[in-house]
């Protein structure tokens, strides 16, 4: 089964919602400064997510992601942006997630010449100038999500190549939404996908 789930990083990371969910042990791995909070929330959520309390131990694998030290626990993946944070969790496969919030972005079509699939710039580039944004987030979001799901870094974003109308590719499939502002993806195993109960938890 695929879920996920969207919350607030400044309700999450508040210490009486931390309690009982992250251990101090995990604690004391949590950044300094900015990136603390996000950091915490997302713990939290997934701890609710897959009802550990506290949140088992993890390890950060070769490719920077991190994962349950045990086995037959879930596969998971952690976005953030703006005040929200996002969990997807899987039990059959990797599981991959971007979110962000949309937002102006000036060289939205130059980033794609440069770093997307070429059927993906001609299909941005012949967008209607008050739909780019949205068409550029999808894009964005979409090839995150299968770059965390496969292990990859945003520095081989020009590896992969997608279908810019269903956001098709081999061996993945691609889910896409908008919500409270964003623009959400997750991407998972095709074995997972074709009988998925995916839920999402608004």
């Amino acid at each position: 089964m695929m879920r996920t789930a969207l919350a607030r990083i400044s309700v999450l990371s508040q210490p009486d919602v931390i309690t009982g969910w992250l251990s101090a042990a995990l604690l004391d791995q949590a950044p300094n400064g900015k990136r603390r909070d996000a950091w915490v929330a997302g713990r939290v959520l997934l701890a609710q997510q897959v009802g550990q309390r506290p949140l088992r131990e993890m390890i950060i694998t070769a490719s920077g992601k991190p994962t349950f030290r045990c086995a037959q626990l879930p596969h998971f993946n952690i976005s953030h942006s703006g005040d929200f944070v996002f969990v997807a969790v899987s039990d059959k496969g990797p599981i991959g997630c971007d979110i962000e919030v949309i937002r102006p972005r000036s060289a939205a079509i130059e980033i794609a010449q440069h770093y997307f699939g070429e059927a993906e710039y001609l299909w941005l580039a012949a967008q209607p100038a008050e739909n780019v944004m949205m068409a550029f987030w999808r894009l964005w979001t979409a090839r995150e999500a299968l770059l965390k799901q496969r292990g990859l870094s945003v520095w081989q974003m020009r590896s992969i190549a997608l279908k810019p109308e269903t956001l098709g590719i081999v061996g993945s499939e691609i889910f896409h939404w908008y919500q409270q502002g964003l623009s959400v993806a997750v991407s998972c195993c095709l074995p997972e996908s074709a009988n998925s109960d995916f839920t999402v938890d608004k």
